[in-house]
């Protein structure tokens, strides 16, 4: 089991260019018992319209696994928003550093914003 807490940021940088950077802790299950490790990612992304994001992004996980070295991932992708509360999102990427992250990978993502009254 894993679960780990972030605070994110999301600075307009120039028309249709945001920079997105997140730092954060993540708490997980080894076999010698808990381990803590601290996490960073930045996205640099571009919306040519509303709706449409376009990304290349990184992250890093130290340590990746308990007694680790540093993990690092590098992927892009686009996000397509429709609706007001719907998003779904493909990426692909591959491993720049570590032996726990995959080598290559493709994956889309589905998210829905709940707003309450």
């Amino acid at each position: 089991m894993t679960s780990d807490a972030r605070l994110a940021a999301d600075w307009d940088v120039a028309d249709h260019w945001s920079l997105k950077p997140n730092v954060g802790v993540a708490a997980s299950e080894a076999e010698a018992g808990d381990f803590i490790a601290g996490l960073l990612a930045l996205t640099l992304a571009y919306a040519p319209r509303d709706g449409v994001s376009w990304f290349v992004d990184t992250g890093l996980q130290m340590p990746e696994a308990e007694g680790g070295t540093t993990s690092a991932i590098v992927d892009g992708g686009v996000a397509y928003i429709f609706g007001r509360n719907w998003q779904v999102d493909l990426r692909s990427g591959t491993r720049a550093h570590g032996e726990t992250a995959p080598h290559r990978f493709v994956a889309i993502g589905f998210a829905y914003r709940h707003k309450s009254s």
